[in-house]
């Protein structure tokens, strides 16, 4: 059926573009990324070397005419640097839309509320995809908004994608959301998805294992004036082929204010979709965790900084607590002050005996706000941001302080359960137009940091200088020298040298030679692991219009 349908739009876009040659407009966007060079492998990159090559291609193109959309993607990825292996048409969809109503068959991706529920979307950095492969159709009127969707998703776990045998999941969805404006700032919503997934037990080779779930979901947004507010509760219901059956919920809300030259936002997170004790939570393929299609706010601030995205927390939905503060002050037309903290841990606190392979919980009720508890795997982090623009608005200065503590508790180790993570940042950035014809940035990352089960903390520090000439040519040098005795190969420093032109706005190819740590990397509370790796990377990104 995929082929026949491939082939059906394919031939019709020919068809459309051929009738309506002057009247149909279309983009086109490639990219191209190819590596080749050393890569670590093992547990941090400490076991060898391998040598690693790459080349990741792939094109979207659209077709506009009237109130239709077509579109299709092709992908060529042989050998990947982080997914899997693709090649051919990967996805495709045609779509009609018009003031009110919208209707697209195919590949699509949507978010219903905050994501509690339900949030489609695709990284490609993390080889993250939960496209949504069949019929969603969207109705939207001054006070009232309805979505509702049917299809199924192909999911590959991002952790496995890279091994012989990745862990993939197939899930068919259906469902819908129901927004109602009442009072001109109140808005009603209400979702439902009903999910059966079919997978490998990836623990359990020869137990194949299938699972129902059921969501529903309500939430109120209130704006008014300066203030805005949003409460959302979400319900999952799980039933296996055992006739078991699992519940978890999620609750999220969030405040804020925002006036001249301040504002203030406050969120809440009780992410207990699966909380269960240590040893079942080894199985992270379990299906009555948080299922692929959700994801919900992380209420943790998303760094830019290098040093500081390298070693995040790691959001746990099945099982978190916590909240974000965050401020900003305007001191003058020029500067700006930023405050963020946030902080989250376990509901719970277990205890393990080790006689009896069993785990007891220690406190008899989940908690509703985090602690500092070394049991219940604490975590906390303050951020404070100062950025300064000069008279030529193209020129500003900005410098950061981070402090960063974490606690993994594994009641499982009995000799050392609390696992201390702990970091000090000192950033500054700095970027200055020279000339009309001339850009200048510059920035240096401070980091002393202490990971267990290491005994010493480990001073890092990154110098990163990029120089753009005509806004066409780059070239830049980054220089990253740590004290740590506990690198892959016993490296000391990584220095990498880029260079890139600019073909116009839409069109750039860029060069990249040397070595890089590597580490952990997150977005949206997704993570993975990037090895450490020496050698050349080429990326060339256009697009047509």
């Amino acid at each position: 059926m995929q082929k026949i349908f491939r082939a059906f739009c394919l031939l019709l876009i020919i068809q459309i573009s051929c009738l309506f040659s002057q009247t149909i407009s279309y983009s086109l966007s490639n990219s191209v990324r190819l590596g080749r060079g050393l890569e670590n492998y093992g547990e941090g990159g400490f076991v060898n070397q391998n040598s690693k090559k790459y080349f990741d291609y792939y094109s979207d193109g659209r077709l506009f005419y009237n109130n239709f959309n077509f579109g299709a993607r092709f992908e060529y990825v042989d050998p990947p640097e982080y997914s899997l292996i693709k090649k051919g048409l990967t996805q495709r969809f045609v779509e009609f839309k018009d003031d009110q109503l919208s209707i697209r068959a195919g590949d699509s991706y949507m978010l219903f509320g905050r994501g509690l529920l339900l949030n489609l979307f695709e990284n490609r950095m993390l080889a993250f995809n939960t496209a949504l492969d069949g019929i969603k159709g969207s109705w939207h009127s001054k006070n009232l908004n309805l979505t509702v969707l049917y299809g199924k998703i192909d999911y590959a776990d991002p952790l496995t994608v890279m091994s012989e045998n990745p862990y993939k999941e197939k899930i068919k969805l259906g469902g819908g959301n129901f927004e109602l404006l009442m009072f001109n700032n109140l808005t009603l919503g209400l979702s439902y998805i009903n999910s059966l997934k079919e997978n490998k037990n990836y623990i359990a080779f020869n137990n194949d294992e299938s699972s129902k779930s059921e969501l529903f979901e309500s939430y109120l947004k209130f704006n008014f004036h300066a203030l805005d507010f949003f409460i959302n509760y979400a319900y999952k219901s799980t039933s296996l082929q055992t006739n078991n059956e699992s519940i978890g919920n999620g609750f999220y809300s969030s405040i804020s204010f925002s006036s001249e030259g301040f504002g203030l936002t406050f969120e809440y997170k009780n992410y207990n979709f699966d909380s269960i004790d240590p040893l079942k939570r080894l199985n992270q393929f379990r299906a009555t965790r948080f299922l692929p299609f959700q994801n919900a706010p992380t209420c943790i601030k998303e760094h830019s900084f290098t040093l500081l995205t390298r070693n995040p927390h790691i959001i746990d939905f099945n099982d978190e607590v916590g909240f974000q503060l965050d401020a900003f002050y305007f001191l003058n037309s020029s500067t700006t002050l930023n405050l963020n903290f946030s902080m989250a841990s376990r509901h719970n606190e277990y205890k393990f005996y080790p006689t009896q392979l069993k785990m007891e919980k220690i406190n008899g009720a989940d908690l509703i706000f985090p602690t500092l508890g070394n049991g219940y795997s604490p975590f906390w982090e303050l951020y404070f941001e100062y950025e300064h623009f000069f008279a030529t608005a193209s020129n500003y200065f900005k410098a950061a302080f981070n402090r960063r503590v974490e606690i993994l508790y594994d009641p499982v180790n009995v000799f050392n359960p609390s696992q201390p993570q702990r970091s000090t940042t000192f950033v500054f950035f700095l970027q200055y137009l020279l000339s009309n014809e001339l850009n200048l940035k510059m920035s240096s990352e401070s980091q002393w940091a202490y990971k267990y089960p290491y005994t010493e903390k480990a001073f890092t520090e990154l110098l990163a200088l990029q120089i753009t000439y005509l806004q066409n040519y780059s070239t830049g040098l980054r220089i990253e020298s740590t004290t740590s005795d506990y690198e892959p190969n016993e490296k000391k420093m990584w220095i990498v040298a880029e260079l890139s032109y600019r073909f116009n706005s839409n069109n750039i190819i860029t060069l990249m030679y040397g070595d890089e740590r590597g580490g952990q990397i997150c977005s949206t509370g997704l993570c993975r692991q990037v090895l450490p790796f020496s050698g050349l990377r080429i990326s060339l990104l256009t697009n047509f219009n």
